[in-house]
């Protein structure tokens, strides 16, 4: 479902299997470490004086999100 929301959406072309398995480590990965950051800010933010709401920090995170899912090109691969 994904793949075809990334293709209707044009935000990818689609790869094949081949490709999947030369993909890069999760740790690479930009989307999950700003994620990673986001939620250790989100718990924190109170502790840290951030006044955002919970609605403003969920839009800023989407926003960077589909950011970072136009210029991924490569799949994360979870197992060697």
């Amino acid at each position: 479902m994904f793949d075809l929301l990334r293709r209707l959406l044009g935000l990818a072309s689609a790869y094949s299997s081949a490709e999947r398995q030369y993909g890069k480590k999760w740790y690479k990965s930009k989307t999950i470490w700003v994620n990673l950051i986001a939620f250790i800010a989100l718990l924190l933010s109170e502790k840290l004086g951030i006044s955002l709401t919970k609605e403003e920090q969920g839009a800023l995170l989407v926003v960077i999100n589909i950011a970072l899912r136009i210029i991924t090109k490569e799949p994360i691969v979870w197992s060697d």
